[in-house]
């Protein structure tokens, strides 16, 4: 394979800038970075432009912004702003676009940023001329003699400078006609061919590339820039459409082997020939490397991060990174804006284990482009910036995180080591999906696919998606607008898909940017992504609902919680748990220690003490006694002063009180006491429970247990069979489930822990009717909340993804509402 397989046999240890003396820029850091810099460039908007004078000044020199390369900087800036988000109907980025529209270039920097600007808006056809003025001026412009053949200087040559050449402009140049392919505008292919010869002919030995011909010292920027246009050309002449693996193309690996040695370089003003704004200008060379290759990591440096620290650390008061220089600031917004986009797809490098004595490569990246022409696609149909990433198993399954879906692609059969298996099982438990593709639909991988789904969750199977599938019902595209209806088999646990094959080679689509001709694979796989993430998932690089325990958190207290066996689908999301086990060991100083237990086996309870040893029951003349005590003296004097009938009255209703609670501690003593604080019990279909396990439950909740109940997913099936075991249970008392627990409820109002509202899937609020308030519904037995039971989906909540199709709370809510539940049983439970 070209470039990627030769970066992971060269095993780079990639270290992107100078050590910095403080590390770690949060999403909400890069957040205000951003919106900082947004501020900045437009404060020094004017007239609808960013330019520093309003008219062309023809006698300046070819490569000056005021001269040739004027409406640049307006282009560059204007880039920028949508790149980070900023819509394109704003008022001033339209005016900025009227103002390129109007004002044709004389100059490849400006044309090339121009480009940039027609691949992410609307093309009217004012904007589609202007945009063909653009291709056409830098298909002329390239030179086509001597030493700068298949590259560019600052203008259309003439005979006196037809060999001059830039790799700064060159790559500029580059960069913008690639983004008008998919746009439809017609680039030669022997113009892909001449920019890949002259990139890689002008490649030093060391494997790095210098500014232009008067330089002979590799430069940081420039390398970067050479590996970034070596990508495109790669992209844009294979065709990949075969299974045989590629070749590697030493020209790339030796620019990333070069960078992971001297790219502190990058930092180094007299090694950079003076110029202005390098370190933004080589960061956002460096992130179109990054994005083209999917790496999260140059070796062991996460290349985004470090750069992420260094901008964030550098930026001035007023947003920009050098003063009144808006070049230079849209740079580093760029920066931010292409590193922290979403990562909404990952792509597995893997191994397969030796076969008869010989090493055994695994054809994991026969499209090294796949994934990088799929989100820019769908990003442009979502209008925002998408990321995708490489990662492999010798990864963290946190890093695993950073997508929902992980893809998995080849053209061979799988054969995992048990410790790969058992990293994937905890990603798909966390909330993620794997997604395979057979390249060229190779029997023996979708045949391995499946049995690694059956290896990771033997309870279940792979099925053929019904139309009604959400992926299909929900998403973007709809299946009945599909040109062929989609075939995809799914592993699901009852409430999300853990692993989809579809059927055909979308990788093979996705390489050669073909859209137009297989619209079906594009589509597919968009609402894959959408239903992977309910639409709500797009947050910056660096979001995680991923929770680690942290082991220095004090503690205060303990709880035991059952997790309920039965036989059926009694565990369908146990990644739930152990996150909001680590949840409360960090916010509520609380050890929540979680077991599974068969219902039936009498685990549950500890049995009853010797009916010898228990204490004697009040006689009826002292229940009055303890029932009178209960009356205010007052009161109770006032009403035997003034009405005997009253005071006798209030004494019969604290009598009853007292025999309830003393009728509650006899059935305490005789059933034992409650192993556990808490129970759980959920499923995805019909719960049938034998008498056995119901009376399980029954001496559970009457020994002072709690018992919480929810539909996973939001199973109707299981809802409806759920609330029978109830009443036939616990009798009438189970009447109670009818009508959600009140706003005002004290489970709702725990002391620092007040909740106001709940949120709910998007799903979901289409189906129920109150989408504000939570739905909880309780069961009061011997005198406290001992049963709490929810119609809608709490178990998927727990997990923290946000996967589409499920009829219940947002995660947040989910693991909100569950935190009270469990508060409100610890300051309540009865003491055991």
């Amino acid at each position: 394979m070209r470039g990627l397989t030769g970066l992971f046999r060269l095993g780079l240890a990639l270290s992107l800038l100078a050590p910095l003396t403080t590390r770690g820029a949060t999403p909400s850091q890069v957040d205000v970075s951003m919106k900082k810099a947004v501020a900045a460039l437009y404060s020094q908007e004017g007239n609808g432009n960013w330019e520093v004078r309003q008219t062309r000044g023809p006698a300046e020199e070819n490569s000056r912004a005021n001269g040739t390369q004027w409406t640049g900087i307006t282009a560059i800036t204007t880039y920028a702003l949508l790149c980070s988000g900023e819509s394109k109907t704003d008022s001033r980025l339209t005016s900025a676009i009227d103002f390129l529209v109007a004002n044709p270039s004389q100059g490849v920097y400006a044309s090339s940023a121009r480009c940039l600007v027609w691949s992410r808006v609307d093309l009217t056809p004012a904007r589609h001329a202007a945009a063909q003025k653009d291709v056409d001026y830098l298909l002329r412009a390239m030179r086509t003699k001597g030493d700068a053949k298949g590259l560019f200087y600052y203008t259309i040559p003439v005979e006196k400078d037809e060999t001059s050449y830039d790799h700064s402009v060159s790559q500029m140049a580059a960069l913008g006609l690639s983004v008008m392919v998919p746009l439809g505008f017609e680039i030669p292919q022997e113009f892909w061919r001449l920019t890949e010869r002259g990139w890689q002919g002008h490649q030093l030995t060391d494997g790095s590339w210098c500014y232009g011909p008067i330089y002979k010292i590799g430069v940081a920027s420039m390398t970067a820039s050479g590996v970034a246009t070596l990508f495109i050309t790669q992209q844009l002449l294979s065709d990949r459409s075969d299974c045989s693996g590629g070749a590697n193309d030493p020209h790339i690996d030796n620019g990333l082997n070069w960078l992971g040695t001297n790219f502190d370089a990058t930092f180094d003003a007299s090694r950079e020939t003076g110029k202005h704004h390098l370190e933004q200008y080589a960061l956002f060379a460096i992130s179109r490397v990054g994005f083209a290759s999917g790496l999260r990591y140059f070796g062991k440096e996460d290349w985004y991060q470090r750069g992420a620290d260094y901008l964030i650390r550098t930026q001035q008061a007023n947003g920009n990174w050098v003063s009144d220089r808006p070049a230079s600031t849209a740079l580093g917004l760029l920066f931010l804006a292409y590193g922290s986009s979403p990562v909404v797809v990952n792509k597995l490098q893997y191994s397969l284990s030796a076969e008869t004595g010989k090493p055994a490569v695994a054809r994991w990246n026969q499209r090294p482009q796949d994934l990088s022409n799929f989100t820019e696609w769908m990003g442009h149909q979502l209008e925002t910036r998408l990321n995708w990433q490489v990662v492999n198993l010798s990864s963290t399954v946190e890093a695993l995180h950073d997508a929902p879906i992980l893809v998995i692609a080849g053209s061979q059969a799988l054969n995992f080591t048990e410790e790969d298996r058992t990293k994937l099982r905890q990603f798909i438990e966390e909330g993620g999906m794997l997604v395979g593709n057979a390249d060229c639909d190779n029997p023996a991988f979708s045949e391995g696919f499946q049995k690694l789904g059956k290896e990771l969750f033997p309870g279940y199977a792979f099925r053929e998606l019904p139309a009604s599938h959400p992926i299909y019902a929900n998403e973007q595209y709809r299946a009945s607008k599909f040109r062929r209806p989609p075939r995809v088999q799914g592993l699901s646990n009852g409430v999300r898909e853990l692993m989809l094959l579809p059927t055909g080679d979308f990788s093979r689509a996705f390489q050669r940017r073909n859209e137009a001709l297989q619209p079906d694979f594009y589509h597919l796989f968009d609402d894959i992504v959408l239903y992977a993430m309910d639409t709500s998932g797009l947050t910056r690089k660096g979001n995680s609902y991923i929770v680690q325990e942290n082991a220095a958190a004090p503690i205060a207290r303990s709880i035991k919680l059952a997790r309920l066996q039965y036989e059926g689908n009694w565990d369908p999301e146990p990644g739930g748990w152990r996150r909001l086990r680590a949840i409360l060991h960090n916010s509520q100083k609380i050890v929540m220690d979680v077991e599974p237990v068969a219902l039936g086996d009498g685990k549950l309870i500890t049995p009853a003490a010797p009916a010898e040893t228990s204490a004697a029951r009040p006689s009826e003349k002292e229940i009055r006694q303890m029932a009178a005590k209960r009356i205010p003296p007052a009161e109770l004097a006032a009403a035997m002063g003034d009405d005997p009938q009253k005071a006798e009255a209030m004494i019969n209703a604290k009598s009853r009180e007292v025999r309830a609670e003393l009728d509650a501690a006899g059935a305490l003593s005789a059933a034992g006491h409650a192993n556990f604080t808490l129970a759980h019990l959920t499923g995805t279909a019909s719960l049938k429970l034998t008498d056995a396990e119901r009376a399980d439950l029954k001496k559970f909740v009457d020994s002072g247990g709690t018992l919480i109940i929810d539909a996973a997913g939001g199973s109707t099936e299981f809802a409806a069979s759920a609330e029978q075991m109830l009443r036939d249970t616990f009798g009438a008392v189970a009447q109670q489930i009818e009508s959600p627990l009140q706003p005002d409820a004290p489970m709702y109002r725990q002391a620092g822990h007040l909740l106001e509202q709940a949120q709910y899937r998007q799903f979901a609020r289409t189906r129920l009717s109150n989408a504000n308030m939570p739905q909880l519904r309780g069961i009061q037995v011997n005198g406290r909340i001992a049963i709490i039971y929810s119609r809608e989906d709490l178990s998927a909540g727990l997990v923290g993804e946000p996967v589409d199709g499920v009829t219940g709370y947002t995660p947040a809510s989910a693991t909100e509402l569950m935190t009270d539940v469990i508060l409100y049983v610890t300051h309540n439970s009865h003491p055991q």
